[in-house]
């Protein structure tokens, strides 16, 4: 009972603040020239479909578009988990009407955990590495705080766990992903897209053994077995390309 109270009051406060700042939007707004906003409904919401849910123009820039897009998309299907953790805190039985515990939405929402995650790695290399002369001015550690907090937001919806020590895999993973990408372990080799490439293999093989209710151990097992077959492949292809110059 008590925790019911506490999520209501929590809720109250976020709808609350959500209404405020809502109310500040519209005052915005209304203080614009008026203009016919109700001609051409059709062009008006294909044009909404494309560019903002379809992110058209942002996808001119593929780095940052896909980047964009991850986080976008994955903010839009992980509302369901919200929807569903509070519903399952008021009633145990709780599930989302029509689609209910529909498998392929749990698949889509941990893939999309992942993505987000990628999209959030990819924000910090832009920010700190790729155009670090653009952001300057702009509230960097502001920034740079928030993007740290949606990662713990993604990671603990994803492994619905917030135990210290549940990240200990996470240094194997990263490594497999890397190399898996074709980051040579030597250095002096590697794309950052191919990395991202190898990020997603990784997070779509972690979401199969947890649809297939794998122990944890042997996923690492599974992940070791990965990164040592990826790492004989890059042996394999280096020695081949070496006789290749001879």
């Amino acid at each position: 009972m008590v925790t019911k109270i506490l999520i209501t009051v929590a809720l109250a406060g976020a709808l609350g603040l959500f209404a405020r700042r809502a109310i500040q939007l519209l005052a915005m707004l209304r203080l614009g020239k008026p203009d016919k906003r109700w001609d051409n409904i059709g062009a008006r919401i294909g044009r909404e479909l494309r560019v903002v849910w379809g992110q058209q123009k942002l996808l001119q820039w593929p780095f940052p578009g896909i980047m964009h897009a991850f986080i976008f998309w994955g903010f839009v299907i992980l509302f369901t988990t919200i929807v569903e953790a509070f519903g399952t805190a008021y009633s145990s039985s709780f599930a989302l009407p029509l689609v209910g515990h529909w498998g392929p939405l749990a698949a889509l929402q941990d893939t999309f955990a992942g993505l987000v995650l990628v999209g959030i790695a990819m924000a910090f290399f832009i920010r700190k590495r790729l155009r670090p002369g653009r952001f300057r001015g702009s509230p960097l550690k502001e920034a740079d705080r928030i993007l740290i907090a949606i990662s713990g937001i993604m990671l603990t919806a994803r492994l619905e766990t917030g135990e210290a020590n549940i990240g200990a895999t996470m240094p194997l993973e990263s490594i497999a992903a890397c190399v898996i990408g074709g980051v040579s372990l030597r250095g002096g080799s590697g794309r950052l897209g191919n990395v991202v490439l190898g990020a997603i293999f990784i997070g779509m093989v972690q979401n199969g053994m947890n649809l297939a209710r794998m122990e944890s151990y042997l996923q690492t097992v599974v992940i070791g077995v990965l990164l040592i077959a990826a790492v004989i492949a890059d042996q394999l292809r280096q020695r081949f390309m070496a006789q290749l110059r001879d």
